[in-house]
């Protein structure tokens, strides 16, 4: 990683162009470790102490080249991560882990008793279930009541805080939760899962669980919190920036740039802390 900034004939700071670089770097070990071990572990905050390292080499070979005062830093993330659920368990919170491949299978036997047997959830893929609607469809059953009774069991099964179905999202039936909404915003149309399950706090939803500690991807706090600051004295004024979101750094950093902003662009012009 280091060598790729100090590459011979970069030229980072002196575009022929006459404009400004981007230089966008990903730090993907934080992530690997962290489904290892789990963000509480030694391994995590060892990790965490070795990256402010790095990223103080890096600013200090910015400023060299070409002066901090002539830089805008921004540092976010794509998402958190939750505690291992047994150490969570340690500290008394209701926590666990969920097995897919069971709960498939424990659904299909409630809906088998229901309607009859059969296997009419066909697989999993984080969060959600796909149904068979062409067995449904076969045997002359109504798609919604299956839909619901898969609904109602999800619902008691361990580790499930709530549970939403094709129908309920194609027919704008959601509740008015924060909820309902992150999950319409993470839902599509054509290529999601057709039953949404939504894990508990603390509760582990993943693939294979046994083979990580830990996981993202839940709608909690944990996951959904991450850092965002900018430094660049030239633009950007010290302190924090209220209710901003990551989404939020594309449409700042082409606002100073004075470039269109991507397309799909979703956030905000972060004027409150802009020089």
């Amino acid at each position: 990683m280091r060598s790729s900034w100090r590459r011979k004939g970069e030229n980072l700071g002196s575009n022929p162009a006459g404009v400004p670089d981007i230089l966008a770097i990903s730090w993907t070990s934080h992530d690997y470790v962290n489904h290892l071990f789990g963000p509480e572990s030694r391994q995590s905050q060892d990790q965490t102490i070795r990256l402010d390292r790095i990223f103080a080499e890096l600013f200090d070979y910015l400023d060299q080249r070409v002066g901090l005062q002539n830089v805008l830093i921004t540092l976010s993330a794509d998402h958190g991560f939750m505690n291992v659920p047994e150490y969570s368990q340690s500290r008394r919170l209701d926590a666990g882990r969920i097995d897919p491949d069971k709960m498939i299978a424990a659904t299909n036997a409630a809906l088998s008793a229901k309607f009859g047997e059969g296997e009419y959830i066909t697989a999993w893929w984080n969060p959600t279930l796909y149904v068979d609607y062409k067995l449904i469809e076969d045997r002359k059953l109504n798609k919604v009541e299956v839909e619901n009774a898969a609904q109602a069991f999800l619902r008691q099964y361990p580790g499930v805080e709530a549970v939403f179905t094709r129908t309920q999202l194609e027919q704008g039936m959601m509740p008015n939760t924060k909820l309902a909404k992150q999950v319409i915003l993470a839902w599509h149309q054509q290529i999601s899962g057709d039953i949404v399950v939504m894990n508990k706090p603390n509760w582990y939803l993943f693939a294979k669980p046994s083979n990580y500690a830990s996981t993202h991807g839940s709608p909690w706090s944990y996951d959904t919190n991450v850092p965002l600051a900018m430094y660049g004295p030239n633009w950007i004024k010290p302190g924090k920036y209220g209710d901003s979101e990551v989404v939020d750094l594309a449409r700042t950093i082409a606002f100073i740039l004075n470039v269109r902003p991507p397309n799909g662009c979703e956030g905000r012009v972060l004027s409150e802390a802009m020089n």
